[in-house]
């Protein structure tokens, strides 16, 4: 497992548009220091954690050598230093949240995954950060109006794609449309959680299903909460149950999970509308503390990639006197003084990444 995440680790992560290269902090330490002690100050005094730390991640440096190999790699990216000083004081704010979105990566990294989906995910507004993940297109519908739940979808950046809006009634169904290459037909793929036994929402995912169900290809995933339902016979105990199998079949839409996703209850569903759009269908794994199983799928659509529009900074041509010049002749005290850790860091990257 080691081995392949690092076989598929961006070791140019640090190199990105609003990043700061290693070099920049090696080389200008004794000029950083004290600007970035008065913003640290700022923080542990406010509370107030700057939006860039949250989002950095700690990466390894590849140094030379076999990738796959631990020993080739630095411990960190100089990029995330500033993240990893506070760490202890973010972890402790999101120690359920950040475990599970830690594990959620590693295997999206390990196992390479397009399009991700999840459900249950429990985040709320200060959750902004930690939902975010590299490489990736993020989108979410959170529970309104009560804590809980939530849907999210993580589909990668290389792919176009639209978020529908779809009039919710608070209902957790999220619909995003993929763009096939050309002359292929577009790719709606929506997650859904229903939770259970809450009845008075469920024509209102009917009604999302009978509209979506128009696409050309659609691929649904998603916790139903019908325990009752026998797929193999399409019946049903409950007469909700019904009413979704009624739904299901008068959308010409096809359930492919045969084996049970929690304990031996069969919750989580994979519907289609079009016969050969899925294969290699499996149900296996956890994630975290959950005790749904993991659906895996392969779309065997073809999405239309766009072209990737990512400008870097060449540190490597840098001129560092330059920013020794600028770092000393700005009155960081002064400049910083009465205002919060955010806008402080704002200011002074915009600074530095200037010169």
């Amino acid at each position: 497992m080691v081995s392949n995440l690092l076989h598929h680790l961006d070791i140019h992560k640090s190199m990105r548009l609003n990043s700061i290269h290693t070099s920049v902090l090696r080389e200008l330490v004794e000029v950083l220091t004290e600007t970035l002690s008065i913003i640290y100050r700022q923080s542990w005094q406010t509370g107030e954690v700057p939006v860039d730390w949250r989002l950095a991640n700690v990466t390894p440096i590849h140094k030379k050598g076999w990738k796959e190999d631990p020993g080739n790699y630095r411990s960190v990216s100089l990029t995330s230093v500033l993240k990893k000083v506070m760490e202890q004081i973010i972890l402790s704010a999101t120690i359920y949240i950040g475990k599970k979105q830690e594990e959620l990566e590693a295997i999206v990294q390990q196992e390479n995954y397009d399009i991700v989906a999840t459900t249950e995910t429990w985040w709320e507004d200060s959750h902004n950060w930690s939902a975010a993940m590299d490489g990736y297109q993020l989108f979410r519908r959170d529970r309104q109006g009560r804590r809980g739940s939530g849907v999210a979808l993580y589909v990668r950046d290389r792919f176009e794609c639209l978020e529908l809006n779809i009039v919710n009634d608070n209902v957790e169904c999220l619909w995003v449309r993929i763009k096939g290459k050309a002359k292929k037909a577009d790719i709606m793929v929506g997650v859904c959680y229903r939770p259970p036994n809450q009845d008075a929402e469920v024509d209102k995912i009917y009604k999302q299903l009978a509209e979506v169900s128009q696409s050309l290809a659609l691929v649904l995933v998603g916790d139903f909460n019908f325990p009752d339902v026998c797929w193999k016979y399409n019946t049903a105990e409950r007469e909700q149950s019904q009413r979704f199998l009624e739904c299901v079949e008068d959308n010409f839409l096809t359930q492919l999970v045969r084996e049970p996703t929690r304990e031996s209850a069969l919750l989580d569903l994979l519907l289609i509308n079009r016969e050969g759009l899925v294969g290699d269908v499996k149900v296996g794994g956890h994630l975290g503390q959950s005790d749904h199983e993991i659906i895996e799928l392969s779309i065997l659509g073809e999405a239309r990639q766009g072209a990737s529009r990512t400008a870097t900074l060449d540190f490597r041509r840098a001129d560092f006197g330059q920013f020794r010049t600028m770092g000393e002749s700005v009155p960081w005290e002064t400049v910083l003084k009465g205002i919060g850790a955010q806008e402080g860091w704002s200011y002074f990257k915009e600074e530095l990444l200037k010169a």
